[in-house]
């Protein structure tokens, strides 16, 4: 099949950008952003067992859908005629998997663990929360699923905070949250941290930091996610990738 096909086999529709989920003038860091989420929802290190196959066939469509955007004349001809130029050029054993670790140079714990440090406490962090929290309204159920670093007592303490100084407004979802909303929230954090915990450790087992670090960013909501990307473009170089090579046969 070619990869309009198996785009709709896939990802349920021929339409490149759609498979990315970005609009057709989307530009390029939307795209590599959009292909860093949806690689990691199709990442066959993440799929079980009977499941890698069809994960790996949905990661190799997923990255020639990227590399066909992210390139400007096979782009351009994609957005006149609909037609995927040099197609044929994909080599069927292409080592897609390298490809996505090119854009996305390996990071470890901690890298992640360095970033909070210096990020908790920061302006950033304040600017971040007061941004959240006027997008938002004061829903501490919203704003939990994008602030990084999420801390109940902490991260009320300091929209409070915010709210004596009058840097944000009182909103009534804040100061009127009912109890009963803030214990499941409290239990889903809990419950959400156990099983992030329990499938870090399960695989720190295997010696693999690019597993870890997908265990990390399944945990990731918005906010955690702006963090990976921010970290990505830190350690990541500006040189242009080029198409994959062919996998060495053993």
């Amino acid at each position: 099949m070619g990869l309009l096909e198996d785009c709709k086999q896939y990802f349920g529709t021929d339409d490149l950008y759609a498979v990315l989920g970005v609009k057709k003038g989307a530009k390029d860091s939307a795209i590599k952003s959009a292909y860093r989420k949806q690689s990691l929802k199709v990442h066959p290190d993440r799929a079980d067992d009977g499941d890698k196959e069809v994960a790996k066939r949905a990661f190799q469509t997923l990255s020639k859908v990227h590399f066909i955007l992210s390139d400007k004349t096979l782009r351009e001809t994609y957005d006149e005629t609909g037609i995927i130029a040099d197609e044929d050029s994909f080599e069927s054993n292409a080592d897609w998997s390298e490809y996505w670790r090119l854009l996305f140079p390996k990071i470890t714990e901690q890298d992640i663990s360095s970033f909070l440090d210096k990020y908790i406490g920061s302006a950033d962090e304040t600017n971040d929360l007061k941004e959240y929290y006027m997008r938002f309204e004061g829903d501490l159920d919203s704003i939990s699923q994008c602030v990084i670093g999420f801390d109940e007592n902490r991260t009320r303490e300091l929209i409070q905070g915010l709210i004596d100084a009058e840097e944000v407004p009182e909103f009534e979802a804040f100061v009127n949250e009912s109890a009963v909303k803030r214990q499941n929230r409290v239990k889903r954090a809990t419950k959400e941290a156990k099983m992030a915990d329990k499938e870090s450790k399960k695989l720190k087992s295997k010696s693999s930091d690019d597993n870890l670090v997908l265990a990390i960013r399944s945990r990731a909501q918005n906010g955690f996610d702006d963090m990976i990307a921010n970290l990505e473009a830190k350690y990541s170089n500006n040189k242009t990738t080029k198409s994959p090579k062919k996998s060495k046969r053993k």
